[in-house]
C-alpha cells in the first residue's frame, strides 16, 4: 500500500540521503514521481538519478518550490555546502 504523503525534497542527498530515500521508497512512503533530491555536483546527481528513478539536481530553490515536504541534510561545514544560502522564494 502506498501512502500519499505528498511530494518531498530531499537536500543534500549524499551518503546519508540517499539511505533515507531508499528507505522511503522501499517502505512505500513516496513514489519515485513524487521525490527531488538535490546533490552539489551533476556527476552524482545524474548517477543518483538512474539509480533511483527520480528527479536529482543540483538546485536547492528549484526542489524546493515542487515539494510539501523538505528534508534539510546538512554537515558541520554549511558554508561550504550551502553557499548561496539567501532565501528563495517558494511559491
Amino acid at each position: 500500500m502506498e501512502h500519499k504523503l505528498g511530494k518531498i525534497a530531499v537536500l543534500g542527498s549524499g551518503k546519508m540521503g540517499s539511505i533515507l530515500l531508499r528507505a522511503f521508497m522501499k517502505q512505500k512512503l513516496f513514489s519515485a514521481r513524487d521525490i527531488t533530491a538535490t546533490v552539489q555536483h551533476r556527476e552524482k546527481a545524474s548517477a543518483l538519478s538512474v539509480e533511483l528513478g527520480i528527479r536529482v539536481g543540483t538546485d536547492n530553490c528549484a526542489a524546493v518550490r515542487k515539494a510539501d515536504i523538505i528534508l534539510l541534510r546538512m554537515s558541520r561545514n554549511l558554508t561550504s555546502e550551502f553557499p548561496d544560502a539567501s532565501p528563495c522564494p517558494l511559491r
